[in-house]
């Protein structure tokens, strides 16, 4: 599509230099035809002006057509193209680890994906093909003007230098301070993409007025340097319209002298001053080009940097590993071998330290502890967010290094304290469990999960869009979608981190019902400030500074005074 759009615009560009050079044949044919004593014999169709009139009515739908079709595909195939590299770049980033979205502002990656993609759309679907365009009219209208009059010529390209070093020279100065704008807009677009993402905090802890002066100076440090921009722009613009306009006046008496003398036509003026005006256009098009791919560039080049992010390691499957096992159910033992992880951007700063734990198929645990004691950061580890600095992972009775990701996580769930639902409708979010499953599926996970009833109070059910981030619905509401999603995704390993440490009695008793019936048969690991919620799991883990202190269940390590008698002691006194 690209190349059948250049090869029209080569054309198109071809009947401008055609029309250019036809024009003045006109001009020469009706000043031939004044002598009337010559044509007022001759019919009207045998007249030089008539042929030629017609003939450039033909190259005018000609160029029409041309410039319809190259136009049309420069753009199909640009919208394409920009709307393949959005899907590429998007996949690229949900399929990095972690780690560098740790390290990384989440606006920052929307204005990627968005502003920058577009900047290189603009540059394929008009850019692109203005430089071939201006290029080939800039040469060709050269040649041309060498052509009809080569004395002529020789006296435009020696006025011509000074002013083509003049727009060099202003026009890398604009670029620079364009880069400089640039950058301070997208300091301000970040603090947007954060306040209106954030809406809610912001309005919570009464900042729109914080928030406002925030963006305000954010906006003040970009208008200062684009005011300046600004002035720079028009000394360039209005300077090189003045010294293009004097240096035509001055073409204008010598190609009207050259007529005087015999050494051209009026019809070969007409066109010589058609190919000059297609020259200077074209070079000035392409000196404001330059400053586009200037930016383009710059673009292209963060676009380019998020691409060779190395993506999360995908783990092939071992050798060792049946297929038949692979095919079939994940067994649901867990064992943590002298785990050891420090954050990525904290090396300094241990996080686990030999830590060793092991859990049976099926059994219930929980894992204790203030907070900064691991266990969230455990959690990570568990689902290969991150990879421990040493230590082994065992799930299933094997290194959990051995099986491919992809397979892993999808015999995992997770019902985390703060529900993450998408702007889709009800159904969809607890289908994000299991992508495809049926409506029967759906409904009989969410009546298991306690929320069939406050489902059908909604306006269209399991249709019902649930707005950004799920804020149609409750606290208690959203934590029973996510037990829907986890009992539809059916897991051997299920994760519990905080699920009903925010909600009020009457929910959390929903939810604990829902999770009772969830925890059943399966590998349950149970993150919980509470201490109450954890009283009827068959072990209880204790963490403490990223170690394991202690273990057993709740009445032996209450028996024990430890630690974790200090802990139900807190607790006590926190409610007290």
């Amino acid at each position: 599509m690209f190349w059948v759009a250049v090869v029209c615009l080569l054309v198109a560009t071809t009947l401008q230099l055609v029309f250019a050079r036809v024009t003045g044949g006109l001009v020469d044919g009706t000043l031939a035809s004044i002598d009337l004593e010559v044509s007022k014999n001759l019919p009207l169709s045998d007249w030089p002006i008539y042929r030629i009139g017609l003939f450039l009515g033909v190259t005018i739908l000609m160029l029409f057509s041309a410039t319809f079709f190259e136009m049309n595909l420069f753009y199909r195939s640009g919208e394409k193209a920009a709307a393949r590299l959005r899907m590429d770049l998007f996949s690229h980033l949900v399929g990095l680890p972690v780690a560098f979205f740790d390290r990384v502002r989440a606006g920052e990656l929307s204005s990627r994906v968005l502003a920058d993609v577009a900047m290189i759309q603009e540059l394929w679907v008009n850019d692109v093909r203005q430089i071939i365009k201006f290029t080939v009219l800039a040469l060709g209208a050269v040649l041309m003007m060498f052509v009809t009059s080569a004395r002529l010529s020789m006296f435009v390209f020696v006025l011509a230098p000074p002013v083509v070093l003049l727009a060099v020279v202003l026009g890398r100065s604009i670029r620079s301070r364009t880069i400089h704008v640039q950058e301070k807009l997208a300091g301000a677009s970040v603090i947007l993409d954060e306040s209106l993402q954030g809406i809610r905090s912001v309005k919570a802890f009464s900042n729109e007025r914080y928030e406002s002066r925030r963006f305000q100076s954010a906006i003040m440090e970009f208008l200062t340097p684009a005011l300046s921009l600004a002035r720079f722009r028009a000394v360039f613009v209005s300077g090189i319209l003045v010294v293009m306009l004097l240096a035509g006046v001055f073409l204008m008496w010598y190609g009207s002298r050259q007529i005087q003398l015999r050494r051209l036509t009026p019809g070969e003026f007409t066109s010589y001053m058609f190919f000059l005006g297609f020259a200077g256009s074209s070079g000035a098009m392409l000196a404001d080009l330059a400053g586009k791919i200037y930016r383009m560039l710059g673009a292209a080049g963060r676009v380019a940097v998020l691409l060779r992010e190395p993506a999360e390691k995908v783990r092939a499957a071992s050798d060792q590993i049946p297929e038949s096992e692979l095919s079939g159910r994940l067994k649901g033992t867990l064992e943590f071998r002298n785990v050891s992880f420090c954050y990525p951007s904290r090396p300094d700063a241990m996080v686990m330290s030999d830590l060793s734990l092991k859990v049976g198929d099926g059994r219930r645990v929980a894992l204790v502890g203030p907070s900064g004691s691991g266990k969230s950061t455990l959690v990570s580890l568990l689902f290969g967010l991150y990879q421990p600095d040493s230590g082994e992972i065992w799930i299933g009775g094997r290194p959990a290094t051995g099986y491919p990701l992809s397979w892993l996580r999808e015999h995992m769930a997770l019902v985390p304290q703060e529900v993450l639902l998408f702007g889709g409708s009800v159904a969809e979010n607890i289908a994000y469990g299991r992508p495809g499953a049926s409506h029967e599926e759906i409904v009989e996970a969410a009546r298991q999960a306690n929320c069939l009833e406050f489902i059908k109070r909604l306006p269209r059910e399991f249709e019902t869009p649930l707005g950004d981030r799920g804020v149609q619905v409750s606290g208690g509401q959203r934590q029973r979608i996510a037990i829907a999603r986890a009992i539809l995704r059916d897991p051997a390993i299920l994760v519990l981190d905080e699920a009903t440490s925010s909600l009020d009695s009457e929910n959390e008793r929903l939810v604990r019902n829902a999770l009772g019936d969830l925890m059943k048969n399966r590998t349950s690991l149970i993150i919980a400030h509470r201490l109450s919620t954890v009283q009827e799991v068959d072990e209880i883990f204790v963490m403490r500074d990223g170690k394991i202190v202690d273990r057993g269940r709740h009445s032996e390590l209450y028996d024990r005074d430890g630690y974790y008698r200090t802990l139900c002691q807190q607790a006590l006194e926190g409610l007290a």
